[in-house]
């Protein structure tokens, strides 16, 4: 028989591993260059100290032999001077090529050399509001520590001889993770309390303060919001294991909420279409019973994952008839809340009022929007995603809605033109930033 390598990559607070059925396989545990990571301000995990490769039979076997196969270790330690909760959890994820069913797997998993559980992964099924996780979550294990106690812990994983031997199921592969996570999730940290002591920017990329002129349309708002602006700024978020980006801390009639927007296009949709006989075919621009505003909140919703789903609030979203393209940045603010109407519900899109407050170059403030073909204006504004909608629609025109241009201007157009569409989303003032720095290649990961 062919062997083959997999690789086990442990990033942060996960291991991930894959195991194939076929006749053998090795694992591979890469170490990072920091063996200890931070969980939260009492739990410290600890890695292997060096590289580990050892030869691990992949075909159905015994429970008897499961457990003679060489485990992947690791430790939990607590800082603190109390009592904490844990849980270790292993999250199954999409395969590239054919997927081995949960159920042919089984896994052993030891505290202190001791055995604490051998059991088949499906057994484990359970339900949490996991990061970066593309199918199930299983619960291997729910311990605790205490005040200034480190535990090891051991993990094995084969396949089920017993499941296996009833339908052989060749050349396939298991891909998942390890994770850690902390019970007590009140001690991490919100995205909203996270986001308020990022560092502020003055220039350049990065999260600038806001004062909203006007508060009226909102009893629970801020004085201050805080957006993300500049070329690149680090505001990655991992959302349905997607990536997407924060927009910012943004007011809404409910509050302030955490506004997120899809890294990449779901594609060219119209925003709206009509029959011939109204608006001549070319659509209406009321958002509410839009074509864009259907699609967005019943067929593309419904493919979320569902722990994706409870992250999502139901508030209100201004979709604000925008006056006049041509007014500056620094009178956006007033107009945002003029003429104000609102929809109440989970998936919309950026408005005028995001893209143009995502710029960094001061300059531009000072150049109406649909003269912001100048490269300054659209280099510096991450939010440029030519030819793509927005929310907002013309007053004049029922229509005309606005969208960014490819010359990086603010223009409006019928509503049965097709553009790029970017999703956006607000989240619950309850989901917390569990790992991550926004960065790209460590972006924030939410539970």
């Amino acid at each position: 028989m062919i062997q083959k390598n997999r690789d086990l990559f442990i990033i942060g607070s996960v291991f991930l591993f894959v195991l194939c059925g076929i006749s053998y396989a090795y694992w591979k545990f890469l170490v990072p260059k920091d063996p200890v990571v931070v969980l939260n301000d009492c739990l410290v995990l600890k890695f292997p100290s060096e590289d580990q490769i050892h030869l691990l039979k992949s075909y159905p076997i015994s429970d008897e032999n499961g457990l003679k196969g060489y485990p992947y270790t690791f430790s939990v330690r607590n800082v603190c001077n109390e009592m904490v909760r844990f849980q270790v959890n292993m999250e199954t994820l999409l395969s590239n090529g054919k997927k081995l069913p949960d159920e042919y797997l089984k896994v052993g998993f030891e505290e202190e050399g001791i055995l604490k559980s051998i059991s088949k992964l499906e057994s484990s099924l359970f339900t949490v509001n996991s990061f970066r996780s593309e199918n199930h979550v299983y619960r291997l294990f729910t311990g605790m520590l205490d005040a200034n106690q480190e535990k090891n812990f051991s993990l094995r994983l084969w396949m089920d001889n017993e499941q296996v031997t009833k339908d052989m199921y060749f050349n396939a592969e298991y891909v998942g993770k390890l994770s850690v996570v902390p019970r007590d999730i009140e001690s991490i940290p919100t995205f909203v309390s996270q986001l308020k002591t990022v560092p502020l920017v003055m220039e350049g990329s990065g999260l600038e303060e806001f004062f909203p002129n006007d508060l009226s349309f909102c009893d629970n708002c801020n004085n201050i919001e805080y957006r993300y602006v500049g070329s690149d700024p680090n505001n990655y978020v991992v959302f349905n294991n997607e990536l997407w980006r924060v927009i910012g801390l943004v007011n809404t009639p409910e509050g302030q909420r955490v506004k997120l927007i899809r890294d990449e296009s779901i594609g060219m949709y119209s925003w709206d279409t009509s029959e011939m006989f109204i608006n001549d075919g070319l659509g209406i621009n009321e958002w509410s019973h839009s074509f864009l505003k259907q699609y967005l909140n019943e067929p593309f919703y419904q493919s979320f994952f569902s722990y994706s789903k409870e992250m999502i609030d139901d508030v209100s979203w201004n979709i604000n008839n925008f006056l006049n393209q041509s007014i500056y940045a620094s009178e956006q603010y007033n107009d945002q809340v003029e003429n104000v109407g609102f929809w109440k519900g989970l998936v919309g899109l950026m408005s005028p009022n995001d893209y143009r407050y995502a710029i960094s170059e001061a300059s531009c403030y000072e150049i109406s929007m649909n003269e912001w073909n100048y490269t300054k204006c659209m280099d510096n504004n991450w939010l440029s995603l030519k030819n793509s909608w927005t929310l907002f629609s013309t007053f004049s025109n029922s229509s005309q809605v606005y969208y960014v241009s490819s010359l990086g201007t603010v223009d409006y157009g019928n509503a049965n033109q097709s553009f790029h569409v970017y999703p956006s989303v607000y989240l619950k003032t309850n989901v917390r930033v569990f790992q991550g720095n926004g960065e790209k290649e460590n972006p924030f990961l939410l539970i």
